[in-house]
């Protein structure tokens, strides 16, 4: 067989590489949104399908968004990182804290690219809510109450930073299991005194409060900054950051875009918009990572969860 001259074997590798980058594009991107199982937000997949509509047709790239349902046993960011590593997955919206401790632990492909703004800021706090007429100053004054909910480890962040380091069903007379994706089930629990006291995150009863002046009877106790904000990565080895770059793009402008009308909605309710993703703003999160490394909050929450949890 003859040698071929180095100017052939380039050809013929460049013709290689275009036919693979070509068989690749020809493929459209898979950008998986996670999503509790049970939120009430109309049909999820067919919004999810808008979107990946709106993507093509202001960037002229082909992706279609997946709906990963989760429910409160399941890790999906975990999952999702996971596919991204073995080049299943491209785009993915991912929690902070769950981004950074998988990152802390694993080899990742996954880029931080966008993420959401909510009511002028990239992070949100969470807060101890309770009944304004109950007078609570801060975590010692909730010693004995009855706390009601799922994601247990915030209260033991604001419990930590107010000088409170104990397990929860020592410190709370009895801990409620009560379902977070509709924070009105909470809101109104605490004002029926089913429990005296709840933990999300403050933008949840934020967007709330207005929809019923009943809710200005809830006040919000030794509020702190929590995780980011959640956010869009991309996967580096499947995507250039230039097609990445242009699908942050066309986010970065949706809330004045009728294209990207799925969103506006969530984004009017937030007061927010999407913004490019700095990872400055992950300072907080990459904290309370080193708590649940340093502490059992995250095995207390768990057992918590496996013990109430009803499929």
């Amino acid at each position: 067989m003859k040698l071929r001259t180095p100017a052939t074997l380039i050809a013929l590798l460049a013709l290689v590489l275009f036919a693979a980058a070509a068989a690749h594009a020809a493929q459209p991107f898979t950008f998986v949104m996670p999503t509790p199982k049970g939120l009430s937000m109309g049909s999820m997949d067919a919004l999810l399908k808008d979107v990946g509509k709106a993507i093509k047709n202001k960037t002229n790239i082909d992706v279609n968004v997946v709906n990963k349902e989760y429910t409160y046993l399941e890790n999906p960011i975990a999952d999702v990182l996971a596919d991204m590593n073995a080049g299943k997955t491209d785009l993915a919206m991912v929690f902070a804290i769950d981004y950074v401790t998988y990152a802390s632990k694993n080899k990742i492909n996954a880029v931080p690219l966008f993420a959401i703004q909510m009511f002028g800021r990239p992070t949100y706090d969470v807060c101890f809510f309770t009944r304004k007429e109950d007078n609570i100053k801060s975590a010692a004054d909730l010693k004995g109450k009855i706390w009601g909910g799922v994601k247990s480890k915030n209260a033991r962040y604001l419990m930590h930073l107010d000088g409170v380091d104990k397990p929860m069903a020592g410190f709370f007379s009895k801990l409620v299991y009560l379902p977070e994706e509709n924070v009105v089930n909470l809101l109104d629990a605490l004002l029926d005194k089913k429990i005296d006291v709840f933990t999300v995150p403050n933008y949840q009863v934020n967007m709330t409060r207005s929809t019923n002046k009943k809710y200005s009877q809830v006040a919000d106790i030794s509020c702190h900054e929590y995780e980011h904000n959640w956010f869009i990565v991309y996967n580096k080895d499947t995507m250039s950051k230039d097609q990445a770059n242009k699908i942050r793009d066309a986010f970065l402008g949706a809330h004045k875009d009728a294209q990207f009308a799925q969103f506006r909605f969530l984004l009017t309710a937030v007061k927010g918009r999407f913004m490019a993703m700095d990872v400055k703003n992950l300072k907080n999160t990459v904290k309370i990572v080193k708590y649940l490394d340093k502490y059992d909050w995250d095995e207390e929450e768990r057992a918590f969860i496996k013990k109430n949890f009803k499929k």
